[in-house]
Order: structure tokens, then sequence, then C-alpha cells
């Protein structure tokens, strides 16, 4: 548990502070070829995790991030990155842009409109993106499975040792599934509040 909540953890946050950026760059910039990279950042996410999950294993050997946090971290992000980045581009699709546009005029930095003008609206985006991320990131299986070793196992990897050559222990399996949806029914009841104008945001003009 506390490995799922230490790898889960960091890469929601990490793939929060680079994709909120990102997708609001993919929104509102004059980037060349936007929706072509957008399109491949969601392509990462289209992408079977067992086309990547060798050479990653490979990688991690040579370099030695097999079985750290670290590892596991930076392979999440192919699960959390694209999902925050394509939610979180929507949501800023609905802000106005006459809202920046004026904190422009008033003389905010682009940095500055991002910080205290546009994100205080999205913050409901940005819930719903983390809790969405965060529940993905936690049920993933193949790359604590490939990945990952006894310092570093999750809890679905802990959930998968009910399994044995002989037997498969049900009564373990069913408690230990319990157990593991805890964090993400508690994030989900935490955000609620936030969830909900995320999910309804544009719904009614």
């Amino acid at each position: 548990m506390l490995n799922s909540i230490i790898v889960s953890g960091c890469a929601v946050t990490l793939s929060v502070i680079l994709g909120v950026p990102a997708a609001w760059a993919l929104a509102r910039g004059a980037i060349p070829g936007r929706d072509h990279i957008a399109f491949t950042f969601l392509s990462f996410r289209f992408a079977p995790e067992l086309m990547v999950i060798l050479p990653l294993f490979m990688i991690y050997m040579k370099i030695g991030l097999y079985d750290t946090y670290i590892g596991l971290i930076l392979a999440h992000q192919l699960i959390c990155l694209p999902m925050v980045i394509w939610i979180m581009m929507s949501f800023f699709k609905d802000i106005p842009a006459e809202i920046e546009e004026a904190a422009r005029v008033d003389g905010a930095s682009v940095w500055l409109t991002l910080r205290a003008v546009i994100l205080p609206i999205a913050l409901p985006g940005i819930a719903s993106a983390t809790i969405i991320a965060f529940i993905f990131s936690w049920n993933n299986l193949i790359f604590g499975l490939i990945l990952s070793g006894g310092a570093t196992r999750p809890v679905t990897m802990g959930i998968l040792q009910s399994m044995t050559f002989d037997q498969i222990k049900w009564g373990l399996m069913a408690a230990s599934a319990v157990i593991a949806a805890v964090p993400g029914m508690l994030g989900a009841i935490f955000l609620q509040r936030y969830i909900t104008r995320g999910l309804t945001m544009g719904a009614v003009k």
C-alpha cells in the first residue's frame, strides 16, 4: 500500500505539474501543428502497455532504474500525463478567452495569468483529472509486474500473491481488493464537490 501511495501520488503530482501548462498551451497557444501534438500525447494512452514494457525493462536494467520509485513514477507518466492533458484541454477551451485577454491588458504575464486567473477557474477540472489519473495509476498491474521487485512492489502485485501454483485464495484476494480500493474511494469522496463541478462545467451556459 505504501509503495502504491508513493508511486501513484508522485506520478499524478508530476503529471499535473507538467500536464496543466501543456494543456493550456495546446488549448490557447498559437503552436504549429498543435492538433497533431495533442493526438501524439493521446496515442501514448492508446498504445498497449505490453508494446513498451519490454524496451522499458531493458533500458531500466541498463541505467539502474529497475525496482526504484523513480523508474515506476516515470513509467506511470504514460498512463497519467496524456489523460491529464486531454481532460484539461477541454476545460481550458471552455474558459472564455476574454478573461485571459483582460488579464494581459492589465499587465499580467503569461505565467501570472495562468496562476492567478486560469487555475482558480479550472480547479474543478484539475480535481477531476487528478482523481481519474490516480485511479488508473493505482490500478495498473503491468508496470508493477515487470518493472518492480521486492522493494517497490505495488498493491496490485500484493493482490496477485493470493494466486499460487495450486490454488487461488479467494478470501484473501477479496479482502485485499477491498482494502486496495479505499484510497481511491477516499480521494473521490474528498474531491466530490470539485468532481461534480468539473463534470457539469459547460452543461448550462
